[in-house]
């Protein structure tokens, strides 16, 4: 006996919904991955056409009211408890990845979640199936009932898998978020609390002793916290967390003895106060920047390094700071720098166009200030020993004494000093000249020719310590001659 099927004619809007996700489907598909940027429209459309399936079908609408209780920001995100198939929310169930990484550090997501991102895959690889053999049909055709049942259910069972791997995927995703944004988080209260003790200060507000000792001390909980947000941060910079209080401090007492715009030892200005400035305003800009930030934590990225702004206060707080910590808190290198300052200044006032030079970043003058900081040597060794030292120390031995090789350098400037017969400022000038513009100062006193021999044999030696200077720890030689270009400016 032949067994008679319960037929239903599948026409629109049914038929033309199907039509159409069959179609994005064929384009995904031939375009490449569901998930790539370029395919990116495509499958957002691909999705939205699923919704209106489903819709048309009357499939009924999974209950979403878990989405009350997810953050704000995925609330915007997923506003009611309508269906809304998102793009990530589908590949993070296709890629069912166990683990993240956020801050450079790892994550783990529930077995609960992995099993309900492979009932997902599940539920998306049937259905797709099932799409791609009944959009083979014409339109006309009178499909069996049981069918068009099927194709139901199996929307159904989608539906119900998504809203699963979504409520469980996004609650442990905001809990992983929180956890990724707190060292912010406990950065913008640290920064809260130090910004009330500072208004009672203000206010006239006699504090009890103990109130000062507690101020420095949040006031060194809110560095250290800033210093591990650049370590997990910063991807422009270093990152570095080794960055403390310290800094701050000695750039405080630094700006407590001097105007910070004063100027020192002829004119240059003061490097001291030029680097205590640093510290002192990049620390004022970042916490500035955690108090807007604090408005609106849930939508800074937990990617904290794809925040930018966050990012170039982080950059800008540790460039000075690193400088801080290199000389504020070595006086002996701080001195280095002033005195090659002053030096670099003297300069300028015997050939006016060394100071063009700085002032428009000429190659030429990072050409020569190497040369008048191995003259300053030179000429005065303790003066710049401990900078040179810290640029190239391989050249001093255990007992702080010059090498082989420094001392011969040494030796050709005595060479000079002996063949030349006038003052010791004349001699200055025309290695000045020489250094600047390469060419012999005139009207010196000594023999003949001997004073040239001798002078061109330095300035031949002195070119080759020059280029050493700058290659050995260009990164050291580089923020030098930032300082003293901006102690000049």
């Amino acid at each position: 006996m032949m067994k008679l099927w319960h037929t239903k004619r599948c026409v629109a809007p049914e038929w033309d919904c199907l039509h159409c996700v069959a179609q994005l489907q064929k384009q995904v598909q031939s375009e490449g991955d569901l998930f790539s940027p370029e395919n990116k429209d495509t499958s957002i459309a691909l999705l939205q056409a699923l919704e209106t399936l489903a819709g048309a079908m009357k499939v009924d609408v999974a209950d979403r009211s878990y989405r009350s209780n997810f953050s704000r920001n995925y609330r915007n995100i997923l506003p009611d408890a309508g269906r809304c198939y998102r793009v990530e929310v589908l590949e993070a169930a296709i890629s069912n990845t166990a683990e993240i990484w956020v801050n450079g550090s790892k994550f783990e997501f529930s077995d609960e979640v992995v099993s309900y991102a492979h009932e997902l895959q599940l539920q998306w690889f049937t259905l797709s199936e099932e799409i791609q053999q009944w959009s083979r049909l014409k339109g006309d055709i009178m499909l069996p009932g049981d069918i068009i049942g099927g194709l139901r259910c199996t929307l159904r069972k989608l539906d119900m898998a998504w809203a699963t791997f979504e409520r469980t995927y996004i609650t442990e995703l905001i809990k992983i978020e929180a956890a990724a944004r707190k060292i912010l988080v406990q950065s913008i209260a640290k920064e809260r609390k130090l910004q009330v003790m500072e208004e009672l200060f203000q206010s006239g507000f006699r504090s009890p002793v103990y109130w000062e000792a507690a101020f420095d001390n949040l006031q060194a909980i809110l560095v250290r916290c800033i210093s591990q947000l650049n370590a997990s941060a910063n991807s422009q910079g270093k990152g570095r967390s080794d960055l403390h209080v310290g800094i701050l401090m000695a750039a405080k007492a630094v700006l407590e003895q001097r105007n910070h715009d004063c100027r020192d030892r002829g004119g240059a200005r003061s490097v001291a106060a030029l680097l205590a400035a640093g510290v002192q305003d990049s620390f004022h800009a970042m916490r500035l920047h955690l108090r807007e930030v604090a408005h609106c934590v849930e939508r800074v990225d937990p990617q904290l390094c794809n925040n930018p702004v966050l990012v170039e206060h982080l950059l800008a707080w540790e460039r000075s700071w690193e400088l801080g910590l290199r000389y504020l808190l070595k006086p002996e290198l701080l001195t280095c720098l002033e005195d090659l300052a002053a030096e670099v200044l003297a300069a300028q006032r015997l050939l006016p166009e060394l100071q063009g030079m700085c002032e428009d970043s000429d190659v030429e003058f990072f050409l020569i200030l190497p040369r008048l900081l191995w003259l300053r040597f030179l000429s005065e060794p303790l003066k710049q020993k401990e900078l040179i030292r810290s640029l190239l120390p391989q050249h001093f031995t255990l007992d702080d004494a010059h090498n082989d090789e420094l001392e011969g350098l040494r030796e050709r400037f005595c060479e000079v000093e002996k063949a030349h017969s006038g003052c010791r400022s004349a001699l200055w000038e025309a290695l000045v000249r020489r250094a600047v513009r390469g060419v012999c100062c005139k009207g010196l006193q000594a023999q003949p020719g001997s004073l040239a021999q001798a002078m061109d044999n330095l300035m031949r030696d002195l070119e080759g310590w020059s280029i050493k200077l700058q290659r050995q720890n260009p990164e050291d030689w580089n923020q030098c001659c930032h300082i003293i270009m901006q102690a000049l400016l």
